[in-house]
């Protein structure tokens, strides 16, 4: 699966204005910028390696395809995979095969700020077009 999500963030050149060439933009006001991104139920986002997500609304927990956690900067800990992802707190992602997806307890909006490369799958594995 990292794999997957690395070569088809790379692909979408990192689904980031002003594109993306590993993970460094031509643009620099582009690569200082956020796109806000909204998660639909079954639906998961995945980042790419160095991306920042902070969780604007909607209940999130946090994926990773390995035993390694992501890093919430804010709470100032690892989060393992399941963990629910706390409201305004800023997320790194130090490589790609993790992300976040909504909570079975969600019933609201999710509306995610991301910085960086970025992918969003549908639960039956199908991208989404941005």
């Amino acid at each position: 699966m990292k794999e997957i999500v690395a070569s088809a963030i790379a692909a979408a050149g990192g689904s980031q204005p002003g594109g993306s060439n590993g993970g460094t933009s031509t643009n620099p006001t582009a690569a200082a910028n956020m796109k806000v991104v909204q998660l639909e139920n079954g639906q998961t986002l995945y980042a790419g390696a160095g991306a920042e997500f902070i969780v604007r609304s909607g209940k999130v927990l946090a994926v990773s395809n390995d035993e390694n956690g992501i890093p919430d900067v804010t709470g100032g800990k690892d989060l393992a995979a399941g963990t629910e992802v706390a409201l305004n707190h800023l997320l790194i992602f130090p490589t790609e095969g993790r992300g976040i997806k909504p909570s079975t307890k969600n019933d609201t909006s999710i509306y995610i700020m991301v910085r960086g490369g970025y992918l969003i799958l549908n639960a039956d594995g199908s991208k989404v077009t941005q």
